[in-house]
């Protein structure tokens, strides 16, 4: 069940990165590669957490509240959301040359 909220988290930063990339910069190519960028970037988190977690965390047999998998996923997906704040929302930071002529 977590698995599946941690899923649309990850999909509602997704679109939202999308729009306002887009919205930003008035271009479609700046909203593809933040989707790719996004993407990638949860591919590596996963890759890296999810082994830690399994190290971290012994399931019990008796009642799992959360699994190794389902805690990877929730680790994860905290750590991308903060990845994506800064990375796409701080104002401190600019992606594309276009972006700082226009401030």
């Amino acid at each position: 069940m977590l698995d599946i909220v941690a899923l649309y988290a990850e999909l509602y930063i997704c679109i939202y990165t999308a729009v306002a990339q887009w919205q930003q910069n008035r271009s479609l190519r700046e909203s593809v590669l933040a989707i790719a960028l996004i993407g990638f970037a949860f591919i590596i988190l996963w890759a890296l957490i999810s082994p830690l977690a399994r190290l971290l965390y012994r399931p019990s047999e008796q009642g799992l509240l959360i699994g190794t998998d389902s805690l990877g996923v929730l680790l994860t997906t905290a750590a991308h959301l903060t990845f994506v704040r800064f990375l796409f929302f701080s104002k401190r930071r600019r992606l594309s040359p276009l972006m700082a002529k226009r401030v």
